[in-house]
């Protein structure tokens, strides 16, 4: 069997792609397409940054929506959700957050919400803010999980972390379509906090 073309190539013309380069560049070009959907929705955001210790709105209608900030655009169209609800959302990114103290204010700011919504496609530092609501489960966060896939009998993709696999409740939801993230967002938001 003959090797792949590449391989046939001098080193100096050969094109090697990490997993996480191969992953940013997908990243990337599913953020050039919802670009475009993100600046239809009249989301604006300001590139003020807001106080931690003062989050925007009353407390039991804040969403914090959570994710790897890779998927921004998709972040963003969650945001544009929770305020076609009457919402508001809250990302952490918003926020004047010095770098040393991520965690710490994220999870500050996750405790000031009553609901939560995470997109789970690709792990990352929203994993402990997941754990955090899972082990204040007194506090009364409702959460909802969220991961892309592009089969319909929504198997995780490989980028989803063992963690969310194996979570029972909430059960995290596949969605194959924008529309369909939509509406299980709306099902969510739509339901009576506890």
């Amino acid at each position: 069997m003959p090797p792949p073309p590449e391989e046939n190539q001098p080193p100096e013309n050969r094109v090697f792609i990490s997993r996480s380069a191969r992953d940013a560049e997908l990243t990337g070009s599913l953020a050039q397409f919802l670009r475009g959907a993100y600046y239809r929705t009249g989301y604006i955001v300001s590139n003020e940054r807001l106080d931690v210790s003062h989050p925007p709105g009353k407390i039991d209608y804040r969403v914090f929506i959570g994710g790897n900030y890779a998927l921004m655009p998709i972040l963003r169209f969650v945001g544009d959700i929770v305020v076609r609800e009457g919402l508001q959302p809250i990302i952490a990114a918003d926020f004047d957050i010095p770098r040393d103290k991520t965690n710490e204010y994220s999870q500050r700011l996750l405790l000031q919400c009553r609901r939560a919504i995470f997109e789970c496609t690709i792990g990352n530092g929203h994993s402990l803010e997941i754990q955090k609501v899972l082990d204040s489960g007194a506090m009364g966060i409702s959460m909802l999980l969220l991961y892309m896939t592009q089969i319909p009998g929504r198997e995780f993709p490989n980028t989803v972390t063992s963690m969310i696999r194996s979570l029972a409740n909430p059960r995290p939801q596949g969605y194959i379509s924008l529309g369909e993230m939509d509406n299980l967002i709306l099902g969510f938001l739509r339901t009576p906090v506890k």
